[in-house]
């Protein structure tokens, strides 16, 4: 579970430049790629980044999403990973916000997981699965105990019931 990383080093090359990401990554001239403390410093924040979505997503979703070495991670996921992790390397920097040129990328990410948690983005895993599949839930008759659809006027999800209180108690 520990080596469950949604993005690769790679993806983030391709992203931010090979150049860019050494110099993010570690404070040293002459550094490159290959280097192990450059390769160890981008995998960190790649794993940081990735636990830290799944504490955003956990309990709404079912986490953590296939290991990225087996190819199982959705693409939808492993594009907001990369990007976020791309803006945490630019961040060490001391480059934030909107002097950040990744921030787009921090604003997309944390869109998505508000979507993602309140079943507003859905996406397939590899395996078909749909994520961020919620069920409905509507108002009961409680004379009847019937579900009447139609009069009861109001669609709860999940989410919706949390500041519900019970007038009846």
């Amino acid at each position: 579970m520990a080596n469950e990383k949604y993005t690769h080093i790679d993806k983030v090359v391709e992203l931010m430049g090979e150049r860019h990401a050494v110099n993010c990554a570690v404070e040293r001239s002459g550094a490159v790629i290959m280097d192990a403390d450059v390769i160890t410093r981008i995998d960190t924040v790649i794993e940081v980044v990735s636990r830290e979505l799944d504490g955003y997503l956990r309990g709404h979703v079912s986490v953590p999403f296939e290991d990225y070495s087996t190819g199982n991670v959705p693409i939808d996921v492993e594009v907001m990973v990369r990007g976020y992790v791309a803006y945490r390397l630019w961040a060490r920097r001391g480059r934030f916000d909107k002097e950040n040129p990744h921030f787009d990328e921090k604003t997309l990410f944390f869109q998505r997981v508000r979507d993602i948690q309140t079943g507003r983005w859905r996406f397939e895993t590899v395996d078909g699965d749909e994520v961020a599949e919620k069920e409905v839930y509507y108002e009961t008759n409680r004379k009847t105990d019937d579900i009447d659809r139609r009069s009861a006027g109001r669609r709860f999800t999940d989410t919706s019931l949390s500041d519900f209180t019970n007038p009846h108690a």
